[in-house]
Formats: structure tokens, sequence, C-alpha cells
């Protein structure tokens, strides 16, 4: 028996620039986050719904507490 793999691309995003560049790339998702400097941080809900309108990709979104 023969088991087949499916790779997923996914690419941590900061910014909506970032979005935009894994869906050009080829992404299968974006790891949406902001404040990766500080370990990453949930990224705002303006963020969020932006990332949501770029097309052909989907959107994990990061869920960490601000401290």
């Amino acid at each position: 028996m023969t088991t087949m793999t499916t790779t997923i691309l996914e690419i941590c995003a900061a910014d909506i620039d970032s979005v935009h560049a894994a869906a050009r790339g080829g992404a299968d998702r974006v790891e949406l986050c902001c404040a990766l400097s500080e370990g990453g941080l949930s990224p705002s809900v303006g963020m969020i719904e932006e990332a949501l309108m770029v097309s052909d990709i989907k959107v994990n979104v990061l869920i960490r507490p601000r401290t």
C-alpha cells in the first residue's frame, strides 16, 4: 500500500504586503500575526479583515494575548 502525502506551504505574514506576496508566490495559506520582533502577537481585526479579502489563499490567525 502506497501512502501519498500532500505538502502544504504556509507562510508567516506580519503585514498585508506579505499576504499578497504569499498568494502570488503560490502559498496555500498564511499564518497572520503582527509584532514578530516581540515573538508574534495577534493581528488587529482590521488586518484580519483585509487579509481575508485577498483571493485564493487561506488565512490562519495567530491568537496570542497582548501584555
